[in-house]
């Protein structure tokens, strides 16, 4: 009787052992697949993607630990969305004639604070903020 259930508990533990090996390797190809759709959507480096993907295939779930906070931050999209804002309140604040004083030239401003803001470090989000900030100098009224 004790040789019935080792056979059958044998071979319970085989099917188990199958069975997460195999959910095991469904996991990690689906964080292959994962992890090249996310960085093809937030970069396009070849070299980028070429290191992310090698890592998480080399290296099964640490690879993918690894990866999370190092991508980018933002999809290609959200950057491009986040540029557009930018553009289109620094069109609106150019459309000003005059700042609320209407000593000052509103456009010569927002070009320098623009010119500026692009040099100093490149990010159409801050950008954004800088232009926001000088649309609330220029309207506010005292």
């Amino acid at each position: 009787m004790d040789v019935g259930l080792d056979g059958f508990w044998g071979m319970v533990a085989s099917v188990a052992i199958i069975v997460a090996v195999a959910y095991l390797l469904i996991v990690w190809v689906a964080s292959v697949v994962w992890t090249y759709r996310d960085i093809a959507s937030r970069t396009r480096d070849p070299f980028s993607q070429t290191v992310s993907l090698i890592m998480t295939i080399a290296f099964p779930f640490v690879g993918l630990l690894v990866y999370l906070p190092t991508r980018p931050r933002q999809t290609l999209a959200e950057s491009y969305d986040h540029q557009l804002e930018a553009e289109a309140l620094l069109h609106e604040i150019q459309e000003q004639a005059t700042c609320p004083s209407g000593h000052r030239n509103a456009r010569r401003l927002v070009s320098v604070f623009a010119a500026h803001t692009k040099g100093e470090n490149g990010s159409a989000n801050a950008l954004a903020v800088t232009i926001r900030t000088l649309r609330t100098f220029l309207t506010f009224k005292i």
